[in-house]
């Protein structure tokens, strides 16, 4: 019975390879896929509380709706920024050196764990060394002497924003007072570096700049 279904096997096989497309020549579109998951956001720039972020695995830059970090605080961090908040009130860092928590009997030995010790010091402890905001980034108005004032909420609208996943790029473009502003934001993928273009009619007024 197998050598009569043999030649029946093997015409079905090749029938299905021919059928079927050549996996060595079918090509992913991979940009087309990335790109299908682009996000992003339109209409006003109230109640935004999720920043678009670009970064290249060590640097991260957040940016609100005018795709830097005019209107909310976002963050700008790093893997190699970190800081260590103040001690808390009457302790020093020999108390922070002499901390010991709990030990606990397991069977017949003791062992310690790093928590039940002084509460404040086993607090701080915890928290620290935490990452360090590297700073901000905003738009600014200039007024007609020069002198640079905040970007209101209350001045912006008709928001557009996306992020084009495969190149990292973050791109922006709303009215300020009724001005068009397009921000390109993106990040150095060999350094922590921010690049920023802006590109409105309140630059060459010398009423718009980058602080």
């Amino acid at each position: 019975m197998a050598a009569v279904r043999l030649p029946s096997l093997l015409g079905a096989l090749i029938l299905l390879s021919a059928l079927l497309p050549n996996a060595s020549t079918t090509k992913i579109d991979r940009r087309a896929l990335v790109s299908r998951y682009n996000p992003s956001r339109t209409g006003n720039f109230s109640d935004l509380s999720t920043p678009m972020q670009v970064g290249n695995g060590n640097f991260a830059f957040g940016a609100d709706p005018t795709g830097l970090q005019t209107i909310l605080p976002f963050a700008t961090m790093s893997s190699w920024g970190w800081k260590n908040d103040s001690l808390p009130a009457n302790r020093t860092w020999q108390d922070v050196a002499d901390y010991r928590g709990v030990s606990w009997d397991n069977h017949g030995r003791p062992v310690e764990y790093d928590f039940g010790g002084d509460p404040l010091v086993e607090q701080w402890l915890t928290a620290n060394p935490n990452r360090v905001n590297l700073g901000r980034i905003g738009l600014a108005l200039l007024s007609g002497n020069g002198t640079s004032e905040d970007v209101p909420e209350s001045a912006l609208s008709d928001l557009e924003q996306r992020l084009d996943l495969w190149t990292g790029n973050l791109t922006s473009s709303f009215l300020l007072n009724g001005q068009r502003i397009t921000v390109q934001t993106f990040c150095a993928q060999d350094s922590d570096t921010v690049g920023v273009t802006v590109a409105s009619p309140l630059i060459q007024q010398g009423r718009l700049s980058v602080s």
